[in-house]
């Protein structure tokens, strides 16, 4: 009897093992969407300012609380990622926003630019993303090292900001932040939001100006990745006390990662703390945009 029981369990532990693994191999997979790319009329001005882009059509994420708009003219591609979650707003600054762009419509990574910047403790404070007081306490009570708690401090008011391009893995360097080797970006906070903005030359560039390669009418995918902290990442986290990152910055979407938790029972409540950031990925089917003849008058 007692041999039947012990089938019986591992059965049922089997099934919910593989159950699990389903679970979690289905939450993997990227979303793609389609979005509709938007032409104008004039180049843009990359600051992290919103004000040319009230216009151009947005894309809101509900599984990551954030928005994307896709616009360009004939030599820039525009990209804007917004979000009002301090959560993502902390994750970008440490792990980076990718970009990636496909020009053959696939969801795979070969042109891509990786921005790494983000808010600094006054603006997470101007933005009510900032730690309350009962998080700030159990952040300095936590088991975090002194050192590591110094360390984090000094990433969150660290205003550099950095911008990767990579092209099939045979560029993959620091490029100005102003465009002059081809693609721009600009963090800023505007009108409530976190605002990422980026130009991609649409011509292939030469000596130093890198392009993605494609003309207006052209479709393509494009992908954008963020929170990934690597398995080396992960192990340095895990000195910020069990593990587990301190943050706050309200409930993650689809109640997945993120820095969750800090408002609710950060430090206290037997110890619980904001989980690691998960890293969320998102794909965008789009045709680059072409100008359309304004009718001449009869």
């Amino acid at each position: 009897m007692n041999s039947d029981i012990i089938k019986v369990s591992l059965v049922r532990s089997s099934l919910f093992t593989i159950f699990s693994i389903a679970i979690l191999s289905v939450a993997s997979v990227a979303k793609t969407h389609k979005v509709t790319t938007s032409w104008v009329d004039h180049e843009f001005s990359i600051d992290g300012n919103m004000k040319e882009w009230f216009d151009v059509e947005s894309k809101y994420l509900s599984d990551q609380e954030a928005s994307v708009s896709i616009c360009n003219d004939e030599k820039f591609l525009y990209i804007l990622f917004k979000t009002r979650e301090a959560k993502w707003a902390r994750t970008i600054k440490m792990t980076g926003l990718n970009l990636y762009i496909n020009k053959d419509g696939k969801n795979k990574k070969d042109f891509f630019i990786r921005f790494k910047g983000g808010p600094n403790s006054d603006q997470l404070k101007a933005m009510a993303g900032g730690m309350n007081e009962r998080e700030s306490r159990a952040f300095r009570e936590s088991r975090m090292p002194a050192e590591m708690r110094k360390k984090y401090e000094q990433a969150m008011n660290d205003n550099t900001q950095t911008l990767i391009c990579s092209i099939n893995d045979n560029v993959n360097k620091v490029v100005p932040l102003d465009g002059a080797e081809g693609p721009a970006a600009a963090f800023d906070t505007s009108n409530g939001f976190f605002v990422y903005e980026f130009k991609i030359p649409l011509k292939q560039g030469k000596d130093r100006y890198y392009g993605i390669g494609i003309e207006p009418g052209h479709k393509i995918a494009i992908g954008a990745e963020w929170g990934d902290m690597g398995d080396f990442r992960r192990r340095q986290a895990g000195e910020f006390g069990g593990g587990q990152m301190p943050g706050g910055g309200g409930r993650p979407p689809g109640g997945g990662g993120g820095f969750d938790g800090g408002r609710r029972r950060m430090g206290g409540d037997g110890g619980n703390r904001p989980k690691m950031p998960t890293k969320q990925e998102v794909w965008f089917k789009t045709k680059i945009a072409v100008k359309v003849a304004a009718e001449t008058s009869k």
